[in-house]
């Protein structure tokens, strides 16, 4: 059950990131000005 617990999570990440992506890459920018 924790196994289950972690693909869950790992594929709620995934999917806001990859809609993040699509309004414009968020994620990208803040990392960069982090960098």
């Amino acid at each position: 059950k924790k196994e289950e617990g972690n693909a869950k999570h790992f594929k709620n990440a995934f999917r806001r990131v990859a809609a993040e992506r699509r309004r414009g890459g968020v994620t990208l920018k803040k990392e960069e000005k982090n960098g």
